[in-house]
């Protein structure tokens, strides 16, 4: 009979707060930026190829706060809309700017790096080579195309949104902590 692994998830609670290095768009933020995020080696795991090249690993949280960072810094210069949209916004009243603002996007941002932080991924993503045509390595990195990762069933996630906007759902008696799955089974 082969053995059969079982995985077990740890999970720690974590109230999401207010970082304002987070939501600062400001270049003079950027430092702090990536050092609330990134651990001084990028969140790479070095593993030995051979006697002359470590490769890298990738971290799978961290790889997709790299590329969260890659969209601030491409935001930072944007200049903010000045066109209406016809989206509801808070409370739901037609035509406001809200999602619009300057002051929404950085605290999406800022949501989205704990979401991230909050999930942490620990899948390890190989490095891919390019190797010259005597079978020298020449490049080498890390896309985590192709790697498979061991994350949240959100089957659920989905079942529980397409039910409610159907038709409103009854409250539940709401307490810190609940999740789809604690409320909808």
């Amino acid at each position: 009979m082969p053995l059969s692994r079982t995985r077990i998830e740890r999970q720690v609670t974590k109230t999401f707060e207010q970082v304002s290095a987070l939501e600062d768009m400001t270049h003079e933020n950027d430092e702090a930026w990536t050092s609330t995020l990134m651990p001084p080696n990028d969140g790479f795991v070095l593993v030995k190829h051979n006697e002359n090249l470590d490769l890298r690993v990738g971290i799978s949280m961290f790889h997709a706060l790299h590329c969260l960072s890659l969209v601030r810094a491409v935001l930072q210069d944007i200049p903010s809309p000045t066109h209406r949209h016809g989206s509801l916004g808070p409370r739901g009243k037609a035509g406001s700017e809200h999602f619009l603002q300057k002051t929404h996007l950085p605290h999406c941002l800022m949501y989205i790096a704990q979401s991230l932080m909050c999930a942490g991924d620990s899948t390890l993503e190989p490095s891919w080579l390019r190797t010259d045509k005597d079978g020298n390595i020449v490049l080498h990195g890390v896309d985590g195309l192709g790697v498979q990762h061991q994350c949240k069933d959100t089957k659920s996630l989905w079942d529980a949104a397409r039910r409610s906007s159907k038709g409103s759902i009854q409250p539940w008696g709401w307490k810190a902590g609940d999740t789809v799955e604690s409320v909808f089974g």
